[in-house]
């Protein structure tokens, strides 16, 4: 599939539109990360970087006493038809 696409100013450097259809077939989306490379004359090479998993243990253990909320700042009344 081929299709036109602008170079736009973004800051102090150019961003590319890229119509939904052409993300969909990638297998992309809207904040995934890709990596470039340039091939031959004028020809652009897109990748995804792989994301990422999850790492539940690394999460967990950045839980500190520091980081958890007051208790006292939560409002546990109800707000909606709640059976307590």
């Amino acid at each position: 599939m081929s299709t036109g696409i602008s170079i736009a100013r973004w800051g102090n450097s150019a961003g590319m539109r890229i119509p939904s259809l052409i993300l969909k077939r990638a297998g992309l989306k809207v904040g995934d990360r890709v990596q470039t490379e340039v091939q031959g004359e004028g020809a652009i090479l897109v990748r995804a970087v792989p994301r990422k998993a999850v790492d539940i243990a690394a999460m967990i253990a950045r839980i500190t006493p520091e980081t958890l909320p007051d208790a006292r700042d939560v409002d546990d009344a109800p707000v909606g038809r709640e059976i307590w």
